[in-house]
């Protein structure tokens, strides 16, 4: 008779576990299918091509590239760093998968610190910064 009452509890122990991991299963399913619809984020980089590690004279430039997979229009708001200099800032708004390439040009002359240099590009949206950056470097410490 034991044998039988232990047997019953171990059947209703076993469709326990069942059915909470199935109820699992769903909530975690639920909860990847709501981030996934809401995600949204912005794409910023620098065009490779365009980057000046060892400029020759007093000016170079840049570009940068923004790309939206945001969900809704949204304002940018990027502001240029050479060093601690803030060089400028540039106010746009893209459309969800839009993307802006803006040319920076940089008078070297103007940049109080010394190289090597790091120019930077902080973009801001309503939630989240962004930032990229690189190096440039001086012709005479490399020689």
């Amino acid at each position: 008779m034991m044998a039988r009452t232990r047997g019953v509890s171990s059947s209703l122990l076993d469709e326990s576990i069942v059915i909470a991991c199935l109820i699992g299963l769903n909530l975690m399913t639920g909860f990847l299918i709501y981030e996934s619809i809401n995600e949204h984020f912005s794409s910023v980089y620098l065009v490779p091509e365009t980057l000046e590690t060892y400029p020759v004279g007093s000016t170079t430039s840049f570009v940068f590239g923004i790309r939206s997979y945001e969900k809704e229009q949204v304002q940018y708001c990027a502001d240029i760093y050479a060093g601690p200099d803030h060089l400028g800032r540039k106010m746009f708004t893209l459309l969800p998968g839009e993307t802006r390439e803006v040319k920076q040009m940089i008078d070297l002359s103007t940049v109080s610190s010394i190289r090597p240099l790091l120019v930077s590009v902080r973009v801001g949206v309503p939630e989240k910064d962004y930032e990229v950056h690189y190096w440039i470097r001086n012709r005479t410490l490399t020689a």
